[in-house]
């Protein structure tokens, strides 16, 4: 049995040639800082392309109701993204989160399933809680 010959090698850039020139694109400008992902508007028209396809499809043909429900869910999915990626003005969702207060919530969550008596209180003590270190004092005349 004769033996596989070895892959054929791909051609690399000479090794004097800088990375921006090596990641250049058919039209020659760089990518060295662009990323693969899209931005905050690409996921925004995204979800409201999936929202709007999924109402027309809806209203065209409801019968088809795997390809609606689909294209709403993954809309809705997108625009709660789109609401939690950071922007120029504002940093992202999850920037400044008190995660103590994650970790309390999660673990009253999964009270409120194993024993709803233990989290359902916990969770609605601390909603109260919070709410009253949010609203200001007000002065008496």
């Amino acid at each position: 049995m004769p033996e596989p010959s070895p892959p054929p090698s791909v051609p690399s850039a000479p090794a004097d040639v800088p990375h921006a020139a090596k990641t250049a694109g058919p039209s020659g400008s760089s990518s060295a800082g662009a990323s693969a992902l899209p931005g905050r508007w690409g996921v925004g028209l995204a979800a409201a392309g999936c929202l709007i396809g999924a109402g027309a499809l809806y209203a065209v043909r409801p019968e088809l109701e795997l390809w609606w429900a689909g294209a709403m869910r993954v809309g809705i999915v997108m625009g709660a993204l789109w609401l939690a990626l950071p922007s120029r003005d504002r940093p992202a969702a999850w920037a400044e989160w008190d995660w103590k207060a994650v970790g309390f919530v999660l673990l009253c969550a999964l009270l409120c399933f194993r024993a709803p008596q233990i989290g359902i209180p916990l969770l609605a003590g601390w909603w109260f809680w919070r709410w009253l270190k949010a609203v200001p004092p007000t002065k008496l005349p």
